[in-house]
Order: C-alpha cells, then sequence, then structure tokens
C-alpha cells in the first residue's frame, strides 16, 4: 500500500465521509465485506475517472478558451491578415483546410478545437514571431515601395 500524505489524507476524507453518513450497522459491516471483497473498489474507482474526466474535460475547454483568446489578441496587435493566418495553420497541420469566407475566430476555433497542445502552443509562438521583423530591413523594404 502507498504510504505517503496524501494517501493518509483521502483516507481520513474517505472515513471520515463513511461516518458522517446515515448508514446503520449493518451498512457499515456490509461496506467493509465490499471492500474486502475488492468489487466496491473497483466501481468507487471508476466513478471517480468519470468524474474526472468531466473535470479534465472542462479545463481542457476554459484552456482552448483562453488559446482562442490569446490568439485573436496577437492576430489584432500583429495586425495579421486571415490569410496570413490561413497559411499558418496550413503550415502546422496540412490536413486542416480553412475557407478563406470562413472567419479568422472561426479558423481558429476549428483549428484550436482538433489540435493537439503541442500544435496550440506552436500556433501561438508562430502568432507571436510573425509579423515580428528587423526594423532596418523593414525600414529597407518599405522605401523600394
Amino acid at each position: 500500500m502507498i504510504q505517503n500524505p496524501t494517501y493518509r489524507v483521502i483516507l481520513r476524507s474517505i472515513f471520515a465521509a463513511v461516518m458522517q453518513s446515515n448508514l446503520s450497522a449493518s451498512d457499515l459491516r456490509s461496506l467493509a465485506s465490499e471492500l474486502r471483497r475488492g468489487r466496491l473498489s473497483g466501481e468507487l474507482a471508476y466513478l471517480l475517472d468519470e468524474v474526472n474526466q468531466h473535470f479534465e474535460d472542462t479545463s481542457d475547454r476554459r484552456h482552448a478558451s483562453d488559446q482562442l483568446w490569446e490568439a485573436e489578441r496577437i492576430m489584432k496587435e500583429r495586425k495579421l491578415s486571415k490569410l496570413a493566418l490561413i497559411n499558418i495553420v496550413r503550415s502546422i497541420d496540412g490536413n486542416i483546410t480553412p475557407k478563406e469566407s470562413a472567419t479568422t475566430r472561426s479558423i481558429l476555433q476549428e483549428f484550436l478545437t482538433s489540435a493537439t497542445p503541442r500544435e496550440s502552443e506552436k500556433l501561438l509562438d508562430t502568432l507571436k514571431a510573425a509579423g515580428v521583423s528587423d526594423p532596418y530591413l523593414k525600414g529597407i523594404s518599405e522605401t523600394r515601395r
């Protein structure tokens, strides 16, 4: 058995919840019997995994929302065009082919919902790097126009 501080806290919390419940002495004996056989612990583990998955999904959606907000902010700040975004998205994931008629937000949403965390980070990094250029070279290119 794992004997670390987290294990002890969890064990005490479960025990306290059982003791605070309205279970009768017979129910407590039945619970102890089920715990010894292992069936109840398997079902409890399943329920905890399901609940944990819900919290992870919520966290992932919140993270994707934060990334969408960040990507939109960078695009506005860098004054990047929708075409630049489409090219960046295609360079990161060639399977995604955003339509030019789609809005910038919908292109970002489509990409961020299907992208891996690494691809999402690459998008943000690429957007941050786009539009940044050497002032000297920028001056030269603007004078030739």
